[in-house]
């Protein structure tokens, strides 16, 4: 029964893929049916000007097509290197180039770039004089963050009428990796004295981070070459070596990244609010020769221990270019697992947009632990979909908690460069309108 429902499907598909065929190859149909109604007309008519029409119009098909092909030999193109670091929302150029390496001169050539990239001018018509180099320009348009795969870049020979046309692969596909959107956050408050080091030069030590400063027990994460090998037979659980990097001051950005907490469809949604917000967060601190960590999860839990320098940025913003909020983990689970990472040397910044009494006590738990903590919460309600988690929500005694409430349509550099506010019962009816 199942067998003859799939063939019932495959029948009903037909029509469609008929229709399909016939409109991307219009051209070529033309091309066959008119030397085949000529034929017709002579074997009918047995007149032997029709004939020789007949004749002549499959050498003409026939010739234009051994020209075409051939002069797909003398044409080659490639892709330039559009750069490395492209940003979300940005507009850029990607660059061609396509040379005639013949003697004969190359006309009616259609340009084409296949890429899911949003691109305005994908298609060119040009001529090639003998020995002719052609710089194309292809303009990319505020695409979103994610993998691309840009090409194959093809020249379609054609004949003067446009009917016939020989596709020319001049380069192969290559990979672009669209970065997160970054904004400005180098006045980013987070709530704390100018003591703390926050923003200072001497917000933490600065060593070679070779240098071993002491011992301490194993956390997850930790490679094996920092395993203190004698230490560990001593004591029979697994000690680490800690160097002296180990006690510069931290920023770790934990990112909330549950598909149940995120709302809105493509820039204006609250998963893409949230990784410019991780990825602008972990750049300013950079800046400021800060060592950065991060922690969220998708699929799987990930965890970038804190390191300083762009190569380690690099590779949290490729990763935040392909993330997408696909955790099954409650989000109150991820912050308790950080907090293992957290120590007196850190500051924790959370990122979410949705939040529940239990998130809280996590951030709490931090905050008694005397790491200060900063909360960033985006408005699930302005997004005009289904409410935050934490509408009902009536929230225990709690120490102070920074937070910026950000919205729908905000100046992200704006509102983030702002002094934070504290949260309390009274913005807990702020976010959500009440009273």
């Amino acid at each position: 029964m199942n067998r003859v429902f799939k063939i019932r499907k495959r029948i009903a598909q037909y029509p469609a893929r008929i229709k399909n065929f016939i409109k991307n190859n219009s051209r070529l149909l033309l091309v066959i049916l008119v030397p085949l109604l000529i034929l017709l007309i002579a074997l009918i008519q047995g007149n032997l000007l029709v004939w020789r029409l007949f004749a002549l119009s499959v050498f003409v098909i026939g010739a234009n097509f051994l020209v075409l092909h051939l002069g797909k030999k003398g044409l080659s193109g490639r892709l330039i290197n559009p750069g490395h670091h492209y940003q979300a929302g940005s507009t850029f150029e990607i660059n061609a180039e396509i040379v005639n390496n013949s003697i004969l001169p190359r006309p009616f050539i259609r340009l084409k770039l296949v890429t899911r990239l949003p691109v305005i001018n994908n298609n060119a018509m040009i001529n090639l004089h003998p020995g002719g180099i052609y710089y194309w320009q292809i303009k990319v348009d505020k695409p979103q963050r994610g993998h691309y795969k840009l090409g194959p870049l093809i020249a379609e020979l054609s004949d003067p009428f446009g009917l016939l046309r020989v596709p020319n692969i001049l380069d192969r596909e290559a990979d672009v990796l669209i970065y997160p959107r970054v904004v400005d956050l180098s006045a980013f408050w987070t709530g704390f004295k100018a003591s703390s080091g926050i923003g200072e030069n001497n917000w933490f030590n600065r060593g070679s981070g070779n240098v071993i400063f002491g011992v301490r027990e194993y956390a997850p994460g930790d490679g094996l070459n920092r395993i203190h090998w004698r230490s560990t037979a001593h004591t029979g659980q697994l000690i680490v070596k800690e160097f002296d990097s180990d006690q510069a001051k931290k920023v770790w950005v934990i990112l909330d990244l549950n598909r149940r907490s995120h709302t809105g469809k493509g820039l204006e949604s609250t998963e893409e609010y949230s990784i410019t917000i991780a990825a602008s967060v972990l750049k300013r601190y950079v800046d400021t020769g800060c060592y950065v960590g991060l922690v969220t999860q998708t699929d799987t839990l990930h965890i970038f221990q804190p390191r300083g320098g762009y190569p380690n940025l690099w590779k949290m913003h490729e990763a935040l270019a392909v993330f997408h909020a696909s955790g099954e983990t409650p989000f109150h689970e991820i912050v308790q697992r950080a907090a293992g990472y957290l120590d007196g040397n850190s500051i924790a910044v959370i990122i979410t947009p949705a939040y529940d009494e239990k998130v809280i006590e996590s951030i709490v738990h931090i905050q008694k632990r005397g790491i200060p903590a900063v909360l960033v919460l985006i408005d699930a309600e302005s997004f005009n979909s289904r409410a935050s988690a934490g509408r009902n929500l009536i929230l225990p005694e709690m120490l102070p908690i920074h937070y910026y409430l950000v919205k729908k349509g905000d100046d992200l550099s704006e509102i983030l460069n702002k002094q934070g506010k504290i949260f309390s019962l009274k913005f807990h009816a702020e976010v959500h309108g009440i009273g």
